[in-house]
């Protein structure tokens, strides 16, 4: 089953409590933010095809599920989210995790985020690889646990002021 978030406008799916759980596909084409504010659990497809798809009552999305992120769309992570097994973000777009907010990462295989990354939280690998293949910016932290791999595979990803990088995984910047 496919559900479509058209129209205009800034809109709130929710009022915070509850569970919006996606087995099928969600496709945004609407042109303002949609805020979806009960936990958000993928079992499916999100295709973010216009403006700004926030996440802000966390959740977690399977390795059965995708998230693509069209040109000029952006991901927003504003409350802590997992990313399992084969959890891959797609498309040419960005993704966003914010101030205050934790990324998990954790599977035994490899993550891929191919929309630029902008992170202001914490993106935590715990387990796999995860490959940044659309470059992007740091402004919050970036963890990974041994033996876990941080490939940054593609495009610029900028550390900047008040970065860090921690654990005791392996970073590989490749060409």
């Amino acid at each position: 089953k496919t559900f479509t978030d058209s129209g205009t406008g800034n809109r709130c799916i929710g009022g915070g409590s509850g569970t919006f759980a996606n087995a099928g596909t969600y496709t945004k084409t609407s042109t303002g933010t949609t805020d979806i504010a009960p936990t958000f659990n993928n079992t499916g497809t999100v295709d973010v095809q216009a403006a700004t798809l926030k996440l802000s009552g966390g959740g977690t999305s399977s390795s059965t599920s995708t998230f693509n992120v069209n040109t000029g769309a952006t991901l927003q992570f504003s409350s802590n989210y997992s990313l399992t097994g084969f959890s891959d973000i797609t498309g040419t777009g960005g993704v966003t995790v914010s101030s205050g907010t934790t990324l998990q990462v954790s599977g035994s295989a490899v993550t891929t985020i191919a929309p630029q990354l902008t992170n202001a939280g914490t993106v935590d690998l715990q387990a796999g690889t995860l490959s940044l293949t659309g470059g992007g910016s740091n402004t919050g932290a970036l963890n990974v646990a041994f033996p876990n791999t941080l490939e940054i595979g593609g495009g610029t990803f900028d550390l900047q002021t008040g970065s860090s990088v921690t654990g005791s995984g392996v970073l590989a910047v490749n060409a």
